[in-house]
């Protein structure tokens, strides 16, 4: 066989190669980072499981604003008002229990005196207790992000400290210690999961 038919062959093969890939190509390989927030159509279950089913690869970008561990207003976030508190992985699934976060200011320091603790609160805040436990259901349309306790990795823009993060890694610190947390939903479903920074 002559050299110049097996290079005839040879390109032939490369160009088919390239045809093949590029019909085979998923619809998603030029999409843009920015998370879906559309709620899951499946149900939360009665008893929902610690796991989750994790998206291919951690969003580069949140809907909602942790805001370095005290949530603030974002356009676009669908929850103008997260639920924030203590997550917790267990064999019976992921529980959150609820705090509410008090200053040094009147309601903070009548809240201390009563409680018989150090006041100012070191730091300028406390978490209280809100209410009890209650089950929290991720589904693969959750984006989760960490501060300190999950992965911690600094970042250039001007949040500083919150950043993007696989959802099944809050599930494994949540597994090892609680973890405080803000829930933002949209038509009940889980839509952002933030570790809140906290020193």
């Amino acid at each position: 066989m002559s050299v110049e038919r097996l290079s005839a062959g040879a390109g032939m093969l490369v160009l088919f190669l390239a045809a093949a890939s590029c019909g085979n190509a998923s619809p998603d390989a030029t999409a843009t980072s920015t998370p879906s927030v559309a709620p899951s159509v499946a149900t939360e279950p009665s008893a929902p499981s610690p796991d989750v089913e994790p998206t291919a690869a951690a969003p580069a970008e949140m809907p909602c604003d942790p805001s370095i561990g005290f949530p603030e207003p974002k356009e676009g976030c669908p929850d103008p008002a997260p639920e924030t508190g203590w997550l917790r992985a267990t064999a019976q699934g992921l529980t959150l229990a609820p705090f509410r976060t008090l200053g040094n200011d009147a309601e903070g320091q009548a809240y201390a005196r009563e409680h018989d603790l150090e006041y100012p609160f070191p730091g300028d805040y406390f978490d209280v207790p809100d209410g009890p436990s209650r089950p929290v259901v991720l589904t693969p349309h959750t984006v989760c992000s960490g501060a300190i306790l999950i992965e911690y990795a600094a970042s250039s823009d001007a949040s500083g400290w919150d950043h993007a993060v696989e959802c099944t890694d809050l599930v494994r610190v949540a597994s090892q210690r609680r973890v405080p947390v803000a829930i933002w939903r949209a038509h009940g479903h889980v839509v952002q999961a933030s570790e809140l920074y906290r020193p």
